[in-house]
């Protein structure tokens, strides 16, 4: 929990060190539902501050923990497995676990993570504003700003290096109504 906090932050360093020493500890006592989820939690954390290898090894590492792969989490670990490969531009293998996440997915009736595929997806593969428009208005109707927000910004940044700064500027937009709405929860409840 501290960890994802340090995320939160944008304190990689220590969210960093805390996951490694989880994921060790976890390993070392040979319960690996754990490390798996602390090795997945590792490349988010990784993902977050764009260091995309690191956070493909965490996620290849943590699919192959078959406590991780039949565990609940392993649909989050392929989606952002996925992700991080299309954003290294390797579309090929960011397809094959595209089509995993997908499937599964839509096997556990997972509509959330249907959404964001279906955003990656539009954005990657067919340069679609209107395909992602549609699944981060479901994630809106469901509420899940932080999803919006992490997801808008990736659209604006793929946007910006396409020198689409139209589209660029429309998604940081949208990630900031989505900070926005967070803040707007947070206090709703403090």
């Amino acid at each position: 929990m501290i960890a994802a906090n340090y995320v939160d932050l944008q304190r990689f360093h220590e969210a960093e060190e805390l996951y490694r020493k989880v994921y060790g500890e976890a390993s070392a006592a040979g319960d690996f539902r754990s490390a798996g989820l602390a090795c997945m939690n590792l490349g988010i954390c990784y993902e977050r501050h764009d260091q995309l290898l690191e956070a493909r090894q965490c996620f290849e590492k943590a699919l192959n923990i078959p406590e991780h792969r039949q565990s609940v989490f392993s649909l989050r670990s392929k989606y952002m497995l996925s992700r991080v490969l299309y954003k290294m531009g390797l579309y090929a293998e960011a397809r094959h676990w595209y089509q995993k996440a997908a499937s599964l997915a839509s096997k556990k009736e997972q509509t959330e993570f249907q959404s964001k595929l279906f955003i990656i997806h539009s954005l990657y593969e067919k340069c679609d504003p209107d395909g992602i428009d549609q699944g981060l208005k479901h994630l809106e109707r469901q509420q899940h700003w932080s999803d919006v927000a992490d997801l808008a910004i990736n659209c604006a940044k793929y946007f910006k290096q396409e020198n689409n700064y139209v589209h660029s500027a429309k998604y940081f937009e949208k990630a900031c109504y989505a900070k926005d709405q967070i803040f707007k929860l947070t206090e709703a409840v403090s």
